[in-house]
């Protein structure tokens, strides 16, 4: 990712967690698309995947959260593919499109897909909003949510 020091929401994404996250096998569990001047926010359940490993034999995950990415302005789908009933990211990448005559840089967010929705998007701004804890339901949709064997 590029240096997102400036999007509004992005050091308290990173506070919550004590790193950068990824976003690696996160779920995008909605996206609202909302013509201006509402935002266009996809929503995201994510966590930590510590070190420690449970009885099962599974890694311990924590610090559930849904992280809503607000994009505003003139918000565009580069692309938007393959959206179905379970959506797991490879990973979330932020980046800043060059300006070009004169215009103001653009934000480009990438889902960049494991299984399901394999998005693009573009917008003026981008705002991150973090709802700490375990979704057990997000958005009235159960949640299941596989940890990884150690």
């Amino acid at each position: 990712m590029s240096d997102l020091n400036d999007v509004c929401g992005w050091s308290e994404l990173v506070d919550w967690f004590g790193f950068e996250p990824d976003f690696h096998d996160a779920e995008v569990v909605r996206i609202e698309f909302r013509r201006t001047p509402h935002p266009t926010s996809i929503s995201v359940h994510t966590w930590r995947i510590t070190p420690e490993v449970n009885d099962a034999g599974y890694y311990v995950l924590d610090r559930h959260a849904t992280v809503i990415f607000h994009l505003s302005g003139a918000v565009v789908a580069k692309q938007f593919q393959h959206w179905n009933h379970q959506n797991v990211l490879w990973g979330i990448s932020i980046d800043r499109e060059p300006s070009t005559q004169g215009s103001s840089s653009r934000y480009i967010l990438h889902l960049d897909s494991t299984f399901g929705l394999e998005a693009i998007f573009a917008a003026d701004q981008i705002v991150i909003e973090l709802v700490p804890g375990d979704a057990g339901t997000v958005e009235g949709t159960p949640y299941r949510s596989g940890p990884r064997p150690a």
